[in-house]
C-alpha cells in the first residue's frame, strides 16, 4: 500500500511539473516589463514613480548619464522606489556613428556614475534608438543589452494611442516608454488599471526574467 501511494504521489509531481512547462501563464497571469528611457526628468520621473507606487508596480529606468549627474536625487528616488536602473549612455548618441573608444567612454562613464550614486551594480544597457553594431558588445564592459518588443512611440503619439499600443502586450513583452513625456504620464494610470483588471503583472526587467525562469524551472 505504501509503495502504491508513493508511486501515485511521484506521478502527480511529474504531471505538475509537466503542466508548468506547458502553461507558464497558469500562476499569476501574464507578465510584462515596463521600461522608461532618457531620464531622469526633473518633473515627470517623480510623477511616474508616484503612479507606479500607487499600483504597487516596479519598472526599469534606463538613465542618461548627463541627466543622472544633474539630478542624482532622482536616481536615488528611483532606487528607493524599488525600481531598477540601467545604462542609456552619457550623452544619448547613436552608437553606430561613434568610434569604439567613444562608445566605451559613453558606457563606462555612465555605469561608474550610476553605481556611485546607487551603490549597486549596473547590469543592463540600452543603446539609444536600439542601434548598435555587433562589435558594440565588446565595448560595453559586460553589460547585457536590453531592447524591447513593444515600442509605444510615446514621444510622438497621444495618450490614447499609447494606451492602445500597450494593451496589446503579451507574456514576456518588454514595453518601451520614456521618462520625460507628459502623454505617457497621462496614459500610465489607465494602462495599469487595465493590467490589474486583466491579470497582467508589470515588472522590472530582472523580475520578469526571474519570474519566467522560476515558472519554467530553468
Amino acid at each position: 500500500m505504501d509503495k502504491a501511494l508513493k508511486f501515485c504521489r511521484k506521478q502527480r509531481r511529474r504531471m505538475f511539473f509537466f503542466l508548468l512547462l506547458l502553461a507558464p501563464f497558469a500562476f499569476g497571469g501574464q507578465k510584462v516589463a515596463l521600461t522608461f528611457d532618457d531620464g531622469p526628468h526633473p518633473y515627470y520621473t517623480k510623477k511616474i514613480l508616484e503612479i507606479l507606487n500607487e499600483y504597487s508596480v516596479k519598472g526599469t529606468f534606463f538613465l542618461v548619464g548627463k541627466q543622472a549627474e544633474k539630478y542624482p536625487e532622482l536616481v536615488t528616488a528611483i532606487k528607493g522606489a524599488g525600481c531598477e536602473i540601467g545604462n542609456h549612455t552619457y550623452n544619448h548618441p547613436r552608437l553606430i556613428y561613434l568610434s569604439e573608444s567613444d562608445v566605451q567612454k559613453e558606457v563606462k562613464s555612465t555605469t561608474l556614475l550610476l553605481e556611485n550614486i546607487t551603490g549597486e551594480k549596473i547590469k543592463y544597457f540600452r543603446p539609444p534608438g536600439g542601434r548598435y553594431y555587433f562589435n558594440t558588445l565588446e565595448n560595453i564592459s559586460g553589460l547585457e543589452i536590453i531592447l524591447w518588443t513593444i515600442n509605444t512611440d510615446d514621444i510622438f503619439l497621444s495618450s490614447e494611442k499609447i494606451y492602445e499600443e500597450v494593451i496589446t502586450a503579451e507574456e514576456g513583452d518588454i514595453i518601451l516608454m520614456h521618462s520625460g513625456v507628459p502623454q505617457t504620464v497621462k496614459a500610465l494610470p489607465r494602462i495599469l488599471r487595465y493590467f490589474s483588471k486583466n491579470g497582467i503583472t508589470a515588472l522590472s526587467v530582472s523580475e520578469l526574467r526571474k519570474r519566467k525562469s522560476a515558472e519554467l524551472f530553468e
